[in-house]
Formats: structure tokens, C-alpha cells, sequence
């Protein structure tokens, strides 16, 4: 009969929490967010809607439209890159980020450059963390009611 045998470092996921990583991650997709949601805005938006008078609604949530595909964007490379670094539960981290921070070019709009780009990273940096830190656990179960749970009352909170 023939045997398989299974490389465990190839196919081994860490449960280890590395904060400073997943920190890191999370500087660089706030990073990421605000330089595609801008560039999404004025190079496709605004010459592709805002052109025509027809079109005005999309040209008045210009930003909200760029910062929400900015988002997705930035979750599918986020989720390619926390595979490639092993992390556990990786699709939990990224879509509970993704719906935490959704809207958040709106949440921002009024501030300038720099406080926009500090605090889109901080908020994905300590998104990033929290929320790998609740999985973190073995229990499929306790992990997904958990983080559906903090989405929820996070997403309820911020909009009264």
C-alpha cells in the first residue's frame, strides 16, 4: 500500500498571535486604503460619472463609492497576504475588518491629508488586531458568534 506522508511545515497554520505582524498588516492596508480610494476617485469616478450631468448622484458619493471598492481591494490583498503569512482564520479577519470599516473615506472626509491617512491606518492596525486576537481560539463556533457579535454592536454604535 502506499503511504502519504504530509510535510506539516508546508501545510501547518500558526495559532501563535503575532500582534507586531498583524499590526504591521494593518498600518500598511490603512496605508493601501487611502491611496486606492483616492486614486479610484479621481483617475475612474470622476472622469467616468462626473463628466455627465446625468450621472450626478454617483458624482455626489464619489468618495463614499471610491472609499467602499477601495475597501474590497484592500480586504482580498489583505486576505492574500495573511495566507501567505499563516494566520489563523484569515477570511474572519478580513471580512469582519472590511464590514467594520465600511464607510470610513465618509467617516473621515472632513479631516485633512495627514489625519486621514494616521487615522485610517491606526483603525485598520487595531481592527486588524482585535479581531485576530478573538480568533485566535481552537472553537470554530465561540470565534464566529464572537466576532459577530463585536461587528454588530461596532456597526450599531457608530451609526446613532
Amino acid at each position: 500500500m502506499a503511504r502519504v506522508i504530509v510535510d506539516d511545515e508546508r501545510v501547518a497554520v500558526k495559532t501563535a498571535y503575532n500582534w507586531r505582524l498583524l499590526l504591521l498588516t494593518g498600518l500598511v492596508m490603512g496605508l493601501l486604503y487611502v491611496g486606492l480610494a483616492a486614486a479610484i476617485q479621481h483617475y475612474i469616478i470622476e472622469p467616468a460619472y462626473c463628466q455627465r450631468v446625468i450621472n450626478t448622484t454617483i458624482c455626489t458619493n464619489s468618495q463614499s463609492v471610491s472609499g467602499n471598492i477601495a475597501s474590497v481591494i484592500v480586504a482580498f490583498l489583505a486576505l492574500i497576504l495573511l495566507v501567505r503569512l499563516r494566520v489563523f482564520r484569515p477570511i474572519v479577519i478580513v471580512v469582519a475588518t472590511m464590514v467594520l470599516l465600511w464607510g470610513l473615506t465618509v467617516w473621515t472626509s472632513g479631516l485633512g491629508v495627514a489625519e486621514v491617512i494616521i487615522s485610517s491606518m491606526i483603525l485598520y492596525g487595531l481592527s486588524f488586531i482585535a479581531i485576530s486576537w478573538i480568533c485566535r481560539y481552537v472553537k470554530t463556533t465561540p470565534v464566529l458568534i464572537t466576532v459577530a457579535f463585536v461587528v454588530l454592536v461596532s456597526r450599531l454604535t457608530g451609526i446613532s
